[in-house]
């Protein structure tokens, strides 16, 4: 051959290699193969896909993914390759490279044998997105023989949005620091939400005496009267909930509960037997009948003798009088209707 010829021989050979496109080695990764698998290498089979996608997605969410692959005991490396319908893939691992347009991600060497990558989820309305992942074990021989691939293809819903729990503040029970006991006292707060998320049902409501849960006051948002006592320290516990989720749990104000003087005789509420009788504050024996106005204080089977002869008027007493309107009569022993003390003259 003359040297024009070898010359121009030389030249087609450079052209057709020119012409030929170039693609990546399988050892430096390869995208978009995801769903046809690892077809340049013979398959002797005994790999399987492993994965954290998530099994639905809240949309505009970012996942952390691990891929990798179980095989056999002892692998000499591997390669994978994952592609995304939806959302993007990004912040590739070490070894691991992602497509210009983030919907291909795969290795760049072929010494590991587990690769993460981030993938973040589609806006909301996208609808599932699909997941197709190869992954290969290679046996380094050099070749592209006795190696062991496989696929896999994820289907992920979408899912709900992500959900900010609510938030209550300025929690105050009133009136404050101090209420009395012929008070009613009212619990306000603030309620927000970062979704907007209006507050449901299901927000709870503890109320506390002095350290102890009252669940008979559970859901009040108002404490009657009538429920406190002098001296007791009063509050609650607001946990607002969205329809979602419970927020966190916030106390109020603690409220002591102050006697007083209703009837102005100068002996408080809780120790004033009768608060609305300014005439009476004791009833030593109990029957309802005040001290100052109890013929017999200290008997409570009788309280008026109505002739002052010492005997009370109450038939079922103790010590009845027979004759309650005669002061000179108590008793009628023989029951002929006569006083034992008339008859003993």
């Amino acid at each position: 051959m003359n040297a024009l010829a070898r010359l121009l021989t030389l030249t087609t050979v450079l052209l057709l290699i020119a012409a030929v496109p170039s693609i990546e080695g399988n050892s430096s990764g390869k995208h978009s193969q995801a769903s046809s698998g690892c077809g340049c290498h013979s398959n002797m089979g005994g790999v399987t896909v492993s994965h954290n996608f998530p099994s639905s997605y809240a949309p505009g969410a970012t996942y952390s993914v691990q891929v990798a692959f179980q095989g056999t005991s002892n692998p000499s490396g591997g390669g994978f390759n994952v592609e995304v319908s939806q959302g993007q893939l990004m912040n590739p691992g070490s070894g691991v490279q992602v497509n210009q347009q983030g919907s291909s991600a795969t290795h760049t060497t072929s010494g590991a044998i587990v690769w993460s990558v981030d993938w973040m989820a589609p806006m909301g309305g996208t609808g599932a997105a699909i997941v197709d992942i190869a992954v290969m074990e290679i046996n380094g021989n050099g070749a592209n023989s006795g190696d062991g691939w496989a696929t896999t293809q994820v289907t992920i819903p979408e899912g709900l949005p992500p959900n900010d729990a609510p938030v209550v503040s300025n929690v105050l029970v009133s009136p404050s620091p101090e209420a009395a006991t012929t008070e009613s006292m009212t619990l306000t707060y603030t309620y927000s939400d970062n979704d907007s998320d209006p507050e449901s049902g299901q927000t709870t409501l503890h109320w506390y005496v002095d350290g102890t849960h009252k669940t008979a006051h559970n859901g009040k948002t108002t404490i009657q009267s009538s429920d406190t006592k002098a001296g007791e320290k009063w509050k609650v516990e607001v946990t607002p909930h969205d329809g979602l989720e419970f927020g966190t749990s916030v106390f109020s104000n603690e409220v002591l509960i102050g006697d007083v003087d209703s009837d102005g005789d100068g002996v408080l509420d809780g120790q004033d037997a009768f608060p609305d009788d300014a005439t009476e504050t004791i009833d030593t024996d109990e029957d309802g009948v005040g001290d100052n106005a109890d013929a017999f204080p200290d008997d409570g089977s009788q309280t008026t003798d109505g002739d002052g002869d010492g005997y009370g008027d109450n038939p079922a007493g103790n010590n009845p009088d027979d004759f309650p309107d005669d002061a000179n009569e108590w008793i009628e022993s023989d029951g002929d209707g006569n006083g034992d003390n008339e008859q003993a003259v």
